[in-house]
This record gives C-alpha cells, structure tokens and sequence, in this order.
C-alpha cells in the first residue's frame, strides 16, 4: 500500500475514533447498541470473551462488566479501539458504520 494510501486510511480511522468517543462523552454513557457491538466485535474476532479480555489487555471480569453495560475507561477504550483495528470489518463494527 502507498505510504500516502496508509496516511489516509489512519487520518479515517482516527476521526472515526474521535467521533465514536465523542459519542461516549456528549451526555451518552455509551452508544446505546455499544454491548451489542462487542457481541459482534467478539465474534468477528473468532474468540471466547475470555481471549478477547487478554488481547484487549482486561481482565475478563471487566469485559464481564462491558457486556452488563460499564461504560470502558479512556485506556481501556483505546485499547478496545486497537484491537478492532485487527479484527476484519472490526472498526466498522465498534463504530457502528456496518
């Protein structure tokens, strides 16, 4: 890929980052279909949730807490946000664009 193709790709998925963390800021706790993008996210990534909580770098009694609805911490959330960069389709997924 172009190191110009790369520059864009990052500048998008940055903004589509900004954008999705604003949301969890703006009055909203959290997207209101939020637990059922980490359903998808985790079956996306063809995990358990257990093995999911490890790639994150939680403990899988915090992932338990996500899918009950707490809301992620600033670090966990941009740790949740790198691991949907790996997972096919995963940014789209968290974000909600598909």
């Amino acid at each position: 890929m172009p190191k110009t193709d790369c520059l864009s790709q990052f500048h998008e998925n940055i903004g589509r980052f900004a954008e999705f963390e604003w949301s969890l800021s703006s009055g909203r706790l959290m997207p209101e279909d939020f637990i059922e993008r980490l359903v998808r996210l985790k079956e996306a990534s063809g995990l358990t949730w257990s093995g999911m909580a490890r790639a994150i770098g939680v403990d899988y009694k915090q992932m338990l807490r996500w899918r009950n609805g707490v809301v992620p911490s600033g670090g966990a959330m941009d740790s949740l946000y790198r691991f949907a960069r790996w997972v096919p389709g995963g940014l789209d997924i968290l974000t909600g664009e598909i």
